[in-house]
């Protein structure tokens, strides 16, 4: 780097310090180099290497999207439906009131117990 692209750099501009007195603009220093000036500006490198970056993204998720995992049911209707009839053959069973009744009802319970513990096994 030539000396004269670093005096450019760092060569000082007056700023009126007289105009706009405020008690906020005490704090704004009287003289700035063109360094700080060019800070406001975003470098263009920047912004180019921002937009390709955010087209890359893009065009990978479009192209490459995460696969959706896809599962069974791991019961069939018919199961779901052994089940409900084993929760109304319990129950009757709660509601037996004569030893026969009950052991009739435990008789059917444990009959219908198994049949679903069969069809979940299977499935």
């Amino acid at each position: 780097m030539a000396w004269y692209e670093i005096d450019k750099r760092f060569e000082c501009i007056p700023r009126n310090s007289l105009v706009g007195k405020t008690s906020a603009s005490w704090d704004i220093p009287r003289y700035a180099t063109r360094q700080q000036d060019m800070q406001d500006h975003e470098d263009p490198i920047v912004e180019s290497w921002e937009k390709l970056k955010k087209v890359w993204k893009e065009t990978s998720e479009e192209t490459l999207a995460q696969r959706k995992q896809q599962n069974k049911a791991w019961m069939s209707h018919h199961t779901i439906s052994k089940i409900a009839l084993k929760r109304k053959k319990k129950e009757n069973l709660n509601k037996a009131r004569t030893r026969l009744q009950k052991v009739r009802a435990h008789a059917e319970y444990a009959e219908a117990n198994k049949d679903v513990k069969r069809s979940v096994r299977n499935d």
